[in-house]
């Protein structure tokens, strides 16, 4: 019986492109902690979860600042999502966009132009920053939630650090702020302007410029 199950399904995959199983089918938009934690609370659940996320790794969050100012490096905080649910067996992860939830049909589309149906759905994709309409000043001032917005972030600041124009007159540099790692990041930046050794390098030697960096 397992067996003719097992090659309907394959039948069924093959004529159709349909993701199609006799239990019930639970797809997870985003591999971020919500998404996770549905996974793993379905873990020995009789389902077939279907995890989607348009990159193929599990971020922290809280410590992206830290690879932001180069305290840490992004394999620190980020983990691939297929080796986290390695051992459960009744996972399946892609690394895929969704566009569109087409509710009424139960089903998915993705970015590629295919699409998948559902029986359950769970939306966890997450939050991006927000400035109050007036969207210019982010050329001015990127937010920080994924790892593409801290490699910028770092790229910035090692620049300003290192270029030659940017040491005379001082450098200033604004940390705009309210939740903890703001002042972190502040105690950090002040630390990094004394000459001397510093895990903040710019130009290959350690302290270059930092005496003449401002912060407000």
């Amino acid at each position: 019986m397992a067996g003719t199950v097992a090659a309907t399904v394959r039948a069924v995959a093959a004529t159709t492109g349909e993701w199609w199983t006799p239990r019930p089918r639970v797809l997870i938009i985003g591999g971020g902690f919500g998404g996770l934690e549905a996974a793993r609370a379905l873990a020995k659940a009789p389902v077939d979860i279907t995890l989607v996320d348009k990159t193929n790794h599990h971020l922290f969050q809280p410590l992206l600042y830290q690879v932001a100012t180069a305290g840490l490096a992004a394999p620190a905080i980020a983990a691939p999502i297929r080796s986290l649910f390695r051992s459960q067996g009744n996972l399946t992860t892609l690394l895929a966009e969704v566009v569109q939830i087409d509710a009424p049909s139960q089903r998915v589309l993705l970015s590629d132009g295919s699409s998948l149906v559902f029986d359950h759905l769970i939306v966890a994709a997450g939050a991006t920053h927000s400035y109050f309409g007036h969207d210019e000043w982010e050329q001015h001032a990127p937010g920080l939630k994924t790892l593409e917005d801290a490699f910028e972030i770092r790229r910035r600041v090692t620049y300003c650090i290192g270029s030659p124009k940017h040491q005379r007159p001082p450098l200033f540099i604004r940390i705009t702020a309210i939740w903890p790692p703001s002042a972190i990041t502040r105690r950090w930046l002040t630390s990094a302007r004394r000459p001397g050794p510093s895990d903040f390098r710019a130009g290959g030697r350690g302290g270059f410029g930092y005496s003449r960096i401002s912060i407000s």
